[in-house]
């Protein structure tokens, strides 16, 4: 009994060593076709390396090589000749706009190379995902539906502001404006090209303005990341960065530093995208091996996922019946046979798990589209505090169900910098003696006093309508505030307020504050 199974033994290990042998040592090559350096080479380096040739489970016995093709912007042609010049190819991966994608997709259809797309912007999905391509990300419609729902999920919404660029597509465009005119919301729509403007924009500073003046309170952005940069740039100065305003920046291949780099303290800034992991594990060490999730971009992730999915539908493959490595050309013209079976083993990846996340095709939008689409959104507790980027809701885009991640005061927040009134709160009331306005009756060893005046009046007639309490002060020094050589915190009130302020109703004083000493009759306030 015993040699009997050993020689089954023997002939199942036979078996896997003339399989193993029949398609052993094979080198497989794909394309790597990027556009103006947006992803780095290091990072394709150690993708292939380390989470393919040095994985058993994602290619067995096999090497899979690559050729980086990398263009400047604008030039689809020169990438489209460059492919053409190689051979042995077994698939393409292209990084870029819609319009290299578009043309790196025909080429893919005529040589029937598998393509994995993944845009830089939002793309045509419609056009983008067919014939022998897929979108390694998620589709557009995903986005924008998902934009759309945080932009009317926290409050009554009557207009949007939306600033764009000439790398996204009209028709992903005119898709937003419809998803928010059937939730009975206006769109104005401003082109942000710095090509077109010469710069990001003198005119866009004066439209910014005008927004303030419209109550316009709800601004989407979607930009290659230098004029999506610039456009935050300018509404900071522009005044249009502050709690009251609600940024949403669609991910056209943006960090989460990249957008803390220019977001100010209590504003409400935040970052729509594919979901990025969290933790480092030691498969996200492989590849990302400082694990500095701030920087990490959803395209770097999805690239090691499109890698990954390319390397396992390839060795899928090998097996098959009739399949031989690639031999596409352009001239002569000469498809490869194995393509399209490549492409059906793409197609059949479900909860493919590469222990950073799970692949999923998506058949109906032919997009790899299990990751969940988040936002990840500015917050700091303390004005004075560091500004962070946290992951404050997701979308189901399934169900077109968003979840929001992040609690305060019992409500649940999208902008998690949003401004929640002053109800139940006790409120300490920063203000100088200054007769008839304040006048002091006792000052106390805190400095909190007791008083009359007009002040008194104001206090008393909001707290009792705006339902808060409020203790009165006055400031260590006795003034309202004024710049202090030097230093970034002001004297009097508004210094206090600057180092520990939670919520403030500071900024009209700031609009109209001179350089020299304050001299307003606005109370400044700040919750306890």
């Amino acid at each position: 009994m015993k040699q009997h199974l050993s020689t089954k033994l023997l002939n199942l290990l036979s078996l896997i060593w003339t399989l193993t042998e029949s398609t052993s040592a094979l080198g497989l090559k794909v394309a790597i076709i990027t556009e103006a350096g947006n992803l780095n080479s290091s990072l394709i380096d150690v993708a292939f390396a380390r989470r393919v040739n040095y994985n058993w489970r994602v290619l067995q016995g096999h090497t899979l090589s690559y050729v980086h093709v990398n263009v400047s912007s604008c030039s689809s042609h020169q990438a489209v000749r460059t492919v053409c010049s190689e051979s042995g190819l077994s698939g393409l991966i292209g990084v870029g706009s819609c319009s290299l994608l578009d043309e790196v997709s025909s080429l893919s259809k005529s040589l029937q190379l598998p393509l994995i797309a993944l845009p830089t912007g939002l793309c045509d999905s419609a056009r983008l995902s067919k014939d022998m391509t897929i979108v390694g990300s998620h589709s557009s419609e995903n986005i924008v539906a998902a934009a759309a729902t945080v932009l009317t999920s926290d409050s009554i919404v009557s207009s949007v502001a939306v600033f764009f660029d000439g790398l996204q597509s009209t028709t992903v465009l005119q898709s937003l404006q419809s998803s928010l005119s059937s939730a009975g919301v206006s769109s104005l729509t401003f082109r942000v090209d710095d090509t077109v403007n010469a710069s990001v924009t003198p005119d866009l500073v004066h439209h910014l303005k005008r927004l303030v003046k419209k109550k316009v309170f709800k601004l989407l952005l979607f930009a290659s990341p230098r004029n999506a940069l610039s456009v935050l740039r300018l509404a900071r100065e522009a005044a249009v960065m502050q709690q009251n305003y609600f940024w949403l920046v669609l991910d056209t291949g943006l960090s989460k530093a990249d957008v803390l780099s220019v977001t100010p303290a209590n504003a409400n800034v935040a970052l729509l995208r594919g979901s990025v992991f969290t933790e480092c594990t030691a498969a996200v060490m492989d590849v990302f091996p400082q694990c500095q999730t701030d920087w990490l971009r959803t395209l770097d992730a999805r690239f090691v996922d499109a890698v990954e999915a390319m390397a396992k539908a390839l060795n899928d493959s090998l097996l098959d019946p009739g399949f031989s490595p690639g031999n596409a050309s352009c001239a002569p013209l000469r498809h490869w046979t194995s393509g399209s079976t490549v492409l059906n083993r793409l197609m059949s990846i479900s909860d493919y798990d590469t222990q950073r996340g799970l692949i999923s095709f998506n058949s109906s939008t032919r997009h790899f589209s299990s990751q969940r689409v988040e936002v990840v959104a500015s917050y700091n507790e303390l004005w004075s505090s560091p500004v962070s980027m946290l992951r404050s809701a997701q979308f189901d885009a399934s169900s077109g169900a968003l979840s929001k991640l992040f609690r305060y005061k019992g409500v649940s927040l999208a902008f998690p910098n949003t401004f929640m009134g002053f109800k139940n709160q006790t409120i300490v009331a920063c203000t100088p003696e200054s007769d008839p306005m304040t006048v002091f009756k006792k000052i106390y060893a805190n400095n909190t006093v007791e008083m009359t005046g007009m002040t008194l009046d104001i206090l008393e007639y909001f707290a009792d309508r705006m339902d808060f309490r409020f203790v009165t002060k006055n400031p260590d020094d006795g003034s309202w505030g004024a710049p202090q050589p030097n230093s970034k915190y002001y004297t009097g009130c508004v210094g206090e307020l600057q180092r520990g302020v939670r919520c403030s109703m500071i900024d009209m004083t700031f609009t109209v504050m001179a350089s020299t000493e304050i001299n307003s009759v606005f109370v400044l306030v700040w919750i306890v």
